[in-house]
């Protein structure tokens, strides 16, 4: 007959069976999933957002804004041979002020913003209360777009609802596609007629540029002040109450008003004063390999973005500023110049009291000639086209042509000098234009 104790023994070992049981699932499930890294993917692109917030991105705009308000935006033709000829044109005074509190540089800026935070951007085209020509290029915010509404055909946009507020006013209309100027950059897979931002492919990266700088500032303002450890070698001797004076008594002596105040301990005590070196606290070289990938997908190099560059691509800053010229800078500068193109071609424009017809043979473009950055490459390019003159290898026009020069009506042919002294499209066009402008 089973005793007290076997039946006390008998319940207790029933209980550590039924109660304590191993998770199968869990055991089987490997820390590195699919699904966990799906869930931190998620949680590294709520960090990154808005992207435009992440430092490094905030310095490409920043470098955006500066360098392409210095290639002027021209109006005119393309030549038989490959030159523009620039022309007079309203949209080039009007670019120099779009709408009322923007310019050209805050229409750029706002459209590469744009662009890097979600691969659209807007600028509706307003006209004069007749309707019958452009007075006005206003930059709209992109989630400030709706869905839009779209057409029969595949990529096909009939309107653009527009709904946001502006410092508590409020904003409702939709804008037909033919007064938008709609960027887009790459194109996303749920819808043929939204862009996608480069960055997402770089959102972890962009989330340690945050999660390094927090940490930097923390660590250095929590650990890199001298602290204490104090040890008790006589534990037993304090009551909770003078253990409790004691650890006042080294508050004070070691911060707030009273530091440096005296301390004098009632017992026996090891006091150390462990130290950290801002070299082992700094994780500054963590961020070097995710700021070098988000330049990467941006097209700029990191040397011009004052970021370091580990992989010391480029030898100095001349290089690395030509490169972002060339991977960054104009292609956006092409891109922003396509839409400008439609709207020189379509609609009338309107500014200083001159109208200009749409003309389908018409086109803008953004002149680089004069850029410092790229003036190494254009002199070489001069060199070449001069020689070859004087050589007899192609005509003047022909040698102004390969340097995007407008044909000029009566030239010597040997006389290569024109190359260099005659006054350029661009220079003819500035002569031209009126001193406010």
């Amino acid at each position: 007959m089973p005793t007290l104790f076997d039946n006390i023994r008998d319940r207790f070992t029933k209980s550590l069976r039924t109660g304590v049981t191993a998770n199968n699932a869990d055991i089987a499930a490997s820390s590195w999933s699919v699904d966990m890294m799906t869930g931190l993917s998620n949680d590294y692109m709520t960090l990154a957002r808005p992207y435009t917030q992440v430092s490094v991105v905030q310095a490409a705009i920043q470098a955006m804004r500066r360098n392409a308000t210095k290639a002027i935006m021209q109006v005119g033709y393309w030549d038989e041979d490959g030159g523009f000829i620039p022309v007079d044109h309203p949209l080039q005074y009007l670019w120099q002020r779009p709408s009322p509190g923007e310019s050209d540089a805050t229409v750029l800026e706002h459209l590469y913003s744009s662009l890097c935070d979600n691969g659209n951007a807007y600028v509706q085209v307003i006209t004069n209360t007749a309707g019958n020509a452009v007075t006005e290029l206003m930059p709209i915010p992109s989630p400030w777009i709706q869905r839009p509404i779209m057409g029969e055909s595949i990529n096909e946009v009939l309107e653009y609802p527009v709904q946001g507020s502006d410092w508590g006013r409020a904003y409702n209309y939709s804008v037909p596609a033919e007064l938008m100027l709609a960027y887009r950059q790459g194109r996303s897979s749920y819808a043929q007629s939204r862009g996608v931002s480069v960055l997402d492919s770089v959102v972890a990266e962009m989330a340690l540029v945050k999660i390094i700088g927090q940490y930097e500032t923390t660590v250095l303002s929590r650990s890199g002040v001298p602290s204490l450890i104090v040890s008790l070698k006589t534990l037993g001797n304090l009551s909770d109450l003078q253990l409790s004076q004691v650890q006042s008594d080294l508050a004070r002596a070691v911060s707030g008003k009273a530091v440096g105040r005296p301390f004098v301990g009632t017992s026996e005590m090891d006091i150390k004063s462990p130290g950290f070196s801002p070299k082992d606290l700094s994780v500054s070289e963590m961020a070097d390999l995710a700021t070098a990938r988000i330049c990467g997908v941006l097209g700029w190099a990191p040397m011009s973005l004052k970021q370091p560059d580990t992989g010391k691509t480029y030898s100095n800053l001349v290089e690395a500023n030509k490169a972002s010229w060339r991977d960054a800078v104009i292609p956006f500068l092409d891109l922003v110049a396509g839409e400008l193109t439609r709207l020189v071609q379509t609609l009338p424009i309107a500014c200083n009291g001159v109208t200009s017809q749409p003309n389908p043979e018409m086109c803008v473009r953004f002149d680089t000639s004069q850029i410092e950055e790229l003036s190494v490459d254009r002199k070489a390019l001069m060199d070449i086209a001069t020689a070859g003159v004087g050589a007899g290898i192609f005509t003047v026009n022909e040698a102004r042509a390969t340097l995007g020069l407008g044909e000029l009506e009566e030239v010597p042919e040997a006389e290569a000098c024109l190359l260099y002294t005659s006054p350029s499209p661009r220079d003819r066009q500035k002569s031209r234009m009126p001193s406010s402008a």
